[in-house]
């Protein structure tokens, strides 16, 4: 049995075992036997996802089992210090799609907003050109489902179209694991300097390919020289530096820049308050540490409001509300602000996107989400 199947398997006994507990009294000798059965259950998926974490990304069964269970679970953490997770938690419904732009407009917080809209004729022309790059995380099944081939590209495309029109010849992509984005744009800008930048990497500077670069170490702390960068990207990753380490690489990003080059956070992850999702799995499910100084830090300092998710595969989310967003970052940084809306024509739903010879004909219609935001930042 690998790895995957018996970790479902214990999933399922779990189940009934957990179902089974209720009939009895807290106090009882059936309800302590059966606690002690579910912990060595836990126990048992805890030890086969640190030694194999990828039946965790793999398998939306698992992750929906046990963020549903994480109660029940005694790895994960329930209070920090007092504060009950399960009741300090966004409210259940999902935050209105305009809340970010509505919570600028009606408050005196000097951020520019926007709209952008992508020309569906020049998306697909991207998605021609690259698609074999997207071919490995995205030809064999719909990778999180096929909605999110469509918001990953769509964040390619954009990126990419700016680049092209700042005419940027250096450009460095932070948080660049699990993505061909460097390869994209070296095909899409063949004179241009591409750097990919992630934590995981290895420390020293590599090169890939001519004038493509893999550079390690923390976002934080950039081995690159002051005004040497033209564009730099962020696509799905600084809501994930946990700490001060948001405001810390964007202070080196300043740094950086080239007058008149800019930086572009893609998504810009946003609530109406501001938020602290956590992955129990991921990062806490054997990570008291992290739980006392990372989110303690977030609630107690910050006023973070804080839930458990499986929503997303990373431990930490960062959900700027408009006023932290100012208040934490772009107060402290002397770049202009502009966000935009992005903001779909209903010609991408009526229309073939990609043609069925690409892919497995898995993405030929396109799978609407809910509005996403980008934040532009300039140096002068």
């Amino acid at each position: 049995m690998n790895n995957t199947k018996h970790i479902q398997a214990c999933c399922d006994v779990l189940a009934e075992l957990l179902a089974e507990r209720t009939k009895f009294s807290p106090q009882s000798l059936e309800y302590l036997k059966h606690d002690k059965i579910i912990s060595a259950y836990f126990a048992c998926i805890r030890a086969h996802l640190e030694y194999d974490i990828r039946p965790y990304y793999a398998s939306q069964r698992i992750r929906d089992f046990l963020n549903a269970t994480y109660q029940d679970n005694p790895f994960v953490p329930k209070h920090l210090d007092g504060i009950d997770l399960a009741v300090h938690k966004l409210p259940a419904s999902t935050p209105k799609n305009d809340c970010l732009l509505t919570q600028i407009r009606n408050s005196d917080i000097p951020i520019a907003v926007d709209v952008f809209r992508p020309r569906l004729a020049a998306y697909r022309q991207f998605l021609a050109d690259n698609v074999q790059f997207y071919a490995e995380r995205f030809g064999a099944n719909a990778l999180h489902g096929a909605g999110y081939f469509f918001q990953k590209t769509l964040e390619h495309f954009i990126t990419s179209y700016l680049i092209g029109l700042n005419h940027a010849k250096v450009i460095l992509d932070i948080g660049a694991a699990g993505h061909t984005y460097a390869k994209i744009i070296k095909n899409n800008y063949p004179e241009a300097v591409v750097i990919a930048q992630d934590l995981c990497f290895p420390a020293a500077a590599k090169e890939l390919g001519a004038n493509v670069f893999q550079l390690g170490g923390s976002a934080a702390a950039l081995p690159l020289d002051d005004s040497t960068v033209d564009f730099v990207t962020f696509h799905c990753s600084v809501e994930h530096f946990e700490g001060s380490a948001d405001l810390e690489c964007l202070r080196e990003v300043e740094r950086i820049l080239k007058p008149g080059g800019k930086a572009v956070i893609i998504p810009l992850h946003h609530n109406s308050r501001y938020s602290i999702v956590i992955n129990p799995i991921s990062g806490p499910f054997a990570d008291d540490a992290f739980m006392q100084k990372v989110l303690l830090q977030e609630v107690v300092e910050n006023n973070a409001c804080c839930h458990y998710s499986t929503a997303y595969i990373s431990r930490f989310v960062r959900q700027y509300s408009a006023g932290m967003l100012f208040e934490r970052l772009l107060s402290k940084l002397a770049l202009s602000a502009k966000i935009y809306a992005i903001e779909i024509d209903h010609e991408f739903e009526e229309e073939e996107i990609l043609s069925h010879e690409y892919l497995n004909g898995l993405y030929s219609k396109y799978i609407p989400h809910h509005q996403r935001f980008f934040l532009e930042l300039s140096k002068q």
